[in-house]
């Protein structure tokens, strides 16, 4: 039985989120506007640089909207805590489910970026935020804070997820 000082166990589904999106629309935006006023005040002499300028903008929204493609694909699975352990199961067809270790490197409240550890594997990093799943986001939050109880002693527990 889950002592009150021990985060529930739960499912939290991974899901793609709007953040890196708006993101990059805005850094974009910011750069099509830097580049009107640019060429707006006559400082690209000629059309070679002006369309040499437009099109290293073009490229980079592509690479960013690639990027954000890719990034779509690669969201999904399911991270869980079952009191003493973090397991990643990834999406259909990824692999098993396997047990990993969970290291916060930012908390902003309404996000989280959580890098994993699995045996012989390199870092993964997630981000996850309130809107994926609203119903359990301080349950997950409770859970990525929390101690994980080591052999159901009563008072014994292991640190914390690492943070800065």
């Amino acid at each position: 039985m889950p002592s009150r000082y021990n985060a529930p166990a739960l499912h939290f589904g991974v899901g793609r989120g709007r953040f890196w999106g708006l993101l990059a629309a805005a850094l974009l935006g910011l750069a099509a506007l830097g580049l009107m006023a640019w060429a707006g005040q006559g400082a690209a002499r000629g059309a070679v640089p002006l369309l040499a300028a437009a099109g290293l903008w073009l490229l980079c929204a592509g690479e960013a909207l690639r990027r954000l493609r890719q990034l779509g694909r690669l969201s999904g699975g399911v991270l869980r805590w079952d009191g003493v352990q973090w397991h990643w199961a990834p999406p259909a067809g990824g692999g098993p489910e396997q047990a990993v270790q969970l290291r916060l490197r930012r908390d902003l409240q309404w996000g989280l970026l959580l890098q994993l550890q699995g045996p012989g594997r390199r870092p993964c990093w997630l981000w996850l935020e309130r809107a994926m799943q609203p119903a359990d986001w301080l349950a997950l939050r409770r859970a990525v804070y929390s101690r994980p109880r080591l052999g159901g002693g009563a008072g014994r527990s292991a640190p914390a997820a690492d943070s800065f």
